[in-house]
């Protein structure tokens, strides 16, 4: 598969319609090794550079009423591949527990593809959000529900599981998890 705006667009649209095929045909592409490191460092760029130009144009405002400096892109894509790595590593490692075969390159393929779908949903939201505002909160809720549904497919496709409930649970566990960890301050 050649590199253009088509073919992205293509398995952009496939992830959102059927992402157990999208995961199949991402995993076939001829991106092996550290060139997946490489494919997670490009997302991680695009995306450092749009949270940064964000938050530069609206910054945020603290609970006091001062406004925070915003990051620079470079942490923000630090921060991004950061997350991207240790949701593929959690992934990786409570797949593997559940009987799951998807290697950790695997997944770093998955997630970066994942977060370059973020990266479009949360594009698609900002622009929506200042021409038709009620049309973009529909869409940042709907992202919601296409991030579980994505998310878990991906899972059982890289995995080989036989159903999407077992990752779709896994998921619902992972973040009750965190909130009960953030919750009880550790």
């Amino acid at each position: 598969m050649e590199l253009s705006v088509a073919n992205v667009w293509n398995l952009l649209r496939l992830t959102v319609v059927n992402p157990g095929q999208a995961a199949d045909d991402l995993l076939r592409l001829p991106i092996l090794g550290s060139m997946r490191f490489v494919a997670l460092a490009v997302v991680a760029a695009l995306s450092g550079v749009a949270l940064w130009s964000t938050y530069a144009m609206a910054p945020m405002t603290m609970p006091d009423g001062s406004v925070m400096m915003p990051f620079g892109p470079l942490s923000w894509a630090v921060m991004v591949g950061a997350g991207v790595m240790i949701t593929a590593g959690l992934i990786f490692v409570c797949s593997r527990v559940a009987g799951g075969k998807a290697s950790f390159t695997d997944l770093i393929l998955l997630m970066s593809w994942f977060q370059f779908l973020q990266l479009a949903l949360f594009l698609a939201q900002m622009v929506l959000i200042v021409l038709l505002p009620p049309l973009g909160a529909l869409v940042a809720l709907a992202s919601v529900g296409l991030t579980f549904w994505v998310l878990a497919h991906f899972i059982k496709a890289a995995n080989g599981f036989a159903s999407v409930l077992g990752p779709f649970l896994g998921i619902i566990g992972a973040i009750v998890l965190v909130f009960l960890l953030l919750l009880n301050g550790a």
